[in-house]
């Protein structure tokens, strides 16, 4: 009753307004905790349940698969022999084991496997394993089958036969080829008292060769039209398959070199591609390429069977390269889209001449070099007889041009053909090589490297028949004419280059990081998983497509240093550095120079100065700093057999050079200097002076000039270069070890400072002490032209033309702001093709906020538009990463440039972009997408805009 009485009592309580709306807050309070602890229960349990059921539907799918394989008849039950079939059952039951342990191999990435615990490259090595097992028992099982249904000794000549590979596989079936191989070996046997003939070559195609018989070219296949590109396609990232992979990587067949065949003009059919590797190891791809390259070096002259009973004395057979393109033509046509390579690959390459060829027969006596080293051309012209890159002829050809031998590097001599008459009637395409510069942009610190050369790279591509007679020599009373691209050739260079370029294309769209230089190869992974990938990919591809690698050229082994293009690259100490015979040439000439000074052959300086100039990459500006008075006294030669006298300025450059060198042999292949200043100089006719933006901070400087340094005194050019080196000294405190941005009106010293010096010795000196403070305090002095009035610039902008200056059109930019803007800057533009009221502009122009963007920083609050020329890319992306910066980037759909790479995702996957893409639009290729610039109007075939897709990335490195 008391209880009751309590609660009666408490019922007619009166609660206050805030104690009653205390009391329901709380009792909302208990409720959504209540409701909240229900919902995660629920969900906890939905979550149990959902992965109790999809293991059950793994388990029941596992079931059903085992059931279906026990329902599926076996190969053994079909057969009836019952030797073979005691073979085969073992083989099924190991193929079987095989396959289920690599289904455990896939359950480890859930962690359901006992393999759990392993790695990645761990699995991936039993995977491959795995991959050679069963190779090797479908390897068996044919055997067997052919066992049963051709007898045993049948069996055994087509397993001979098809690990020699003497033949096209699309040339007789294997199997009428082993019946008639037994036919030949029992008569053999029969008449075992009579020696083995040889197999004769065809006398017609002797003939055929020895004679300038027309060869009509096949047609090339017609372009297609372009037609209006359809709506963006908006795709979230990744992109699940962005391009395909244009060339297959096949497995390493011998087929690919048919041997013991005598050369033919014709082209063979096509080797069967066979599928994509599961990236083979790398000592695993080394060991399959030099048996293949052994095959095809004797190919037409040595059986690769006999090879391997050769004595190891014999000499070495050189390859055979006439065609050798064209029979791996298929092989090309599944990813060459340029139909002048094609017919390149198809008909040879065709002489382009200017206007029409020679009308009249011409011959030269060779050079007396080539007397002089007799032995050599004789040796000489017999490799190239045997690689098929030279053909003896009966009749002196068109043009006979003479032969020459000149140095080579490492003491050796090189075979020229002087064809200087014939490239006056040849046109000479302009065309870009890649510069080892782009190393800096494509490599990371620590990125492991390798890199191909190929063997005899122009001998490769085939010369149009009827053009043999314009590339003839004589050569001890003995007519040839080269069949193969010759050097010496004026096009040569960008005939080869279009050629590997399409190869590197679809490397490129696979996401490999390389740079390349004629025959010369430079790839750089991040791990050693992408190298193994990367690297057995790559020598699968030059295997397929025919192309002989200098294996003893090579640096295949895993390293963070290499040695390409003369020069040493290190990724570990993130340097380039001079090579060892590189200095040892440069200190040995300048010896050479300096034992008589007043009378140095022209020959010897040149060569000083050529290595000198070389030296460019790793030393910089002081190049040309430091040979100014070497290329003056070569000047003054006159004949290049005369000798010059030194004076004491180019005494004391060699002087510098001799003993300097070793303090500029590297150079850091990325900036350290993280600390930037900007100063601005002048220098008038009574005195200099400048300011030091540090911050928002400006520090300023000034003085007068002395009565000789004044206007009409001393020279304008001196002035200003006298001005920033007394600036500089005035700021030093400053400026010690740091990136240093010199910004000033006067061209001439912008010229000056930045290709190297001057003729002129009173500015050639202060130059030199501009270099010595800035090398003494470490100061990286960067010079930048600022002109001084808006009408300066405009007179210097109408003797430039921007190339670049194409951009979207007005409508996609809108469609492209509304997806990922709103955007705050246009980094990359003009006065007239500016998406946004601010802008950055490559020079100084009416609007822009900035020049030289890269010295702005791109990060928070900024949302960046970015559609820079195709030669910024990469240091567009590299200065994105720096600044921690969101961007919006748009770029050309053009795989085959070098910065494609570092846009693809990764190299085990082969599609999709990069993890800093997280959405991005795709615009087929069409003129409505893009609009020309003014400066574009006449390029890109007339149309003002190159024919290509665009890609707009929405970039995001701030995580």
């Amino acid at each position: 009753m008391a209880g009751g009485a309590n609660e009666i009592d408490r019922e007619d309580e009166v609660y206050s307004p805030a104690e009653a709306v205390k009391e329901v807050r709380e009792a909302s309070l208990r409720s959504q905790a209540f409701m909240q602890q229900l919902s995660d229960q629920i969900k906890q349990s939905t979550n149990e349940q959902r992965e109790t059921l999809a293991k059950q539907s793994e388990q029941i799918q596992s079931l059903q698969a085992q059931l279906q394989a026990k329902s599926i008849p076996k190969r053994s039950d079909k057969v009836t022999n019952p030797q073979v079939k005691r073979h085969m059952e073992p083989l099924e039951k190991a193929q079987h084991a095989l396959s289920q342990a690599k289904s455990a191999f896939d359950g480890h990435l859930d962690g359901s496997s006992p393999l759990a615990d392993l790695s990645e490259e761990q699995i991936a090595a039993l995977k491959n394993q795995c991959d050679e097992g069963e190779h090797a028992i479908a390897e068996r099982m044919l055997y067997l089958e052919d066992w049963e249904s051709e007898g045993q000794e049948v069996a055994d000549e087509m397993l001979r036969l098809r690990e020699e590979a003497t033949k096209d596989p699309a040339e007789l079936s294997l199997v009428n080829r082993a019946k008639k191989s037994l036919a030949e070996k029992r008569k053999a046997s029969e008449e075992a008292s009579k020696p083995s003939k040889e197999q004769k070559s065809n006398p017609s195609q002797q003939a055929s060769n020895r004679n300038f018989s027309f060869r009509s070219r096949s047609p090339s296949p017609s372009p297609g039209w372009f037609v209006p590109p359809p709506s963006p396609l908006i795709m979230p990232s990744p992109v699940s398959q962005p391009f395909l992979n244009p060339v297959p990587s096949p497995i390493y067949q011998s087929q690919y070199f048919p041997s013991n065949r005598s050369p033919s003009p014709a082209p063979l059919p096509p080797p069967v591609l066979a599928p994509i590797p599961r990236a083979p190891a790398t000592d695993e791809s080394l060991h399959k390429l030099a048996d293949l390259t052994e095959a095809a070096e004797f190919e037409g002259f040595k059986n690769p069977g006999k090879a391997a009973a050769s004595k190891p004395s014999a000499s070495k057979q050189e390859p055979w390269l006439r065609h050798r393109l064209r029979r791996h033509v298929q092989f090309w046509q599944s990813f060459v889209t340029s139909t002048f390579v094609l017919g390149i690959l198809l008909s040879g390459y065709q002489l382009p001449w200017t206007s029409s060829p020679p009308l009249e027969p011409h011959r030269q006596r060779n050079h007396p070099s080539a007397f002089e080293h007799a032995d050599f051309v004789t040796e000489a012209v017999r490799s190239l007889k045997a690689t098929g890159t030279v053909l003896p002829v009966d009749r002196p050809p068109f043009l006979v041009s003479p032969l020459g031998v000149v140095p080579k590097a490492e003491d050796k001599l090189r075979l020229i053909l002087d064809l200087r008459f014939l490239n006056g009637f040849l046109q000479v395409p302009k065309f870009k090589y890649e510069s080892l510069r782009l190393i800096s942009e494509l490599c990371l610190p620590q990125d492991f490297l390798f890199t191909i050369d190929l063997k005899a790279g122009y001998h490769h591509i085939d010369i149009y028949e009827p053009h043999w007679k314009y590339l003839g020599f004589e050569w001890q009373g003995q007519y040839f004419v080269f069949t193969q691209l010759p050097f010496g050739l004026a096009p040569a260079c960008h005939v080869f280059t279009m050629v590997m370029r399409q190869l590197t294309k679809s490397w490129r769209a696979r996401g490999f990081k390389l740079v390349h230089y004629i025959d010369d190869f430079f790839f750089t992974c991040r791990s050693a998983a992408e190298f193994s990938r990367v690297q057995a990919s790559v020598l699968a591809d030059l295997a397929a497509a025919g192309l002989v690698v200098s294996l003893e050229k090579c640096q295949l082994s895993r390293s963070h240093v290499v040695k390409f293009l003369g020069f040493v690259v290190d990724t570990l100490f993130c340097q380039f550095r001079l090579t060892a015979l590189q200095k040892q040439k440069l200190s040995s000439a300048i010896q050479a120079c300096l034992r008589s000074p007043r009378a140095v052959p022209a020959k010897l300086l040149a060569r000083v100065t050529g290595i000198i100039t070389s030296f460019s990459l790793v030393t910089g500006p002081i190049s040309g700093l430091f040979s100014r008075s070497l290329h003056r006294a070569l000047a003054s030669r006159t004949s290049w057999y005369s000798k010059v006298p030194l004076d004491a300025a180019a005494v004391a450059d060699l002087q510098f050079w001799q003993a300097n060198l070793p303090l500029y042999q590297t150079r850091d292949i990325w900036r350290r200097h993280s600390i930037l200043r900007v100063i601005h100089y002048d220098a008038g006719g009574h005195g200099w002076g400048g300011h030091l933006e540090i911050g928002k901070g400006r520090h300023e400087a000034h003085g007068a000039w002395e009565q000789h340094e004044v206007h009409g005194v001393a020279s304008s050019t001196w002035r200003e270069l006298t001005g920033l080196l007394r600036l500089l000294q005035a700021f030093r405190p400053f400026l010690c070890n740091s990136s240093v941005l010199a910004r000033g009106d006067a061209l001439n010293v912008f010229t000056l400072l930045s290709k190297g010096g001057s003729a002129k010795e009173h500015l050639q000196a202060v130059c030199v002490q501009i270099f010595k403070f800035c090398a003494e305090h470490r100061i990286e002095l960067r010079p930048e032209w600022l002109p001084r009035e808006q009408n300066v610039h405009a007179d210097y902008l109408s003797k430039i033309r921007d190339f670049d200056d194409f951009g979207l059109s007005p409508e996609t930019f809108d469609f492209v702001a509304r997806q990922f803007g709103p955007f705050t800057v246009d980094r990359f533009a003009s006065e007239h093709n500016a998406k946004l009221p601010r802008f950055d502009a490559f020079f100084w122009c009416p609007g822009a906020a900035a020049a030289n963007t890269f010295t702005q920083d791109w990060g928070s609050p900024e949302r960046n538009y970015c559609f820079p020329p195709p030669a910024l890319v990469a240091p567009a992306l590299r200065h994105a990463r720096a600044c921690r910066a969101r961007m919006t980037l748009v770029v050309l759909g053009w795989r085959s440039a070098p910065w494609w790479p570092l846009l693809s995702g990764s190299v085990a996957e082969g599609r999709g972009f990069a993890p800093f893409v997280h959405r991005q639009l795709y615009f087929p290729a069409g003129r409505e997408v893009l609009v020309p610039g003014r400066a574009s109007r006449d390029r890109f075939f007339g149309k003002g805009v190159p024919i290509s897709d665009v890609f707009v990335l929405d970039c995001d490195f701030s995580t």
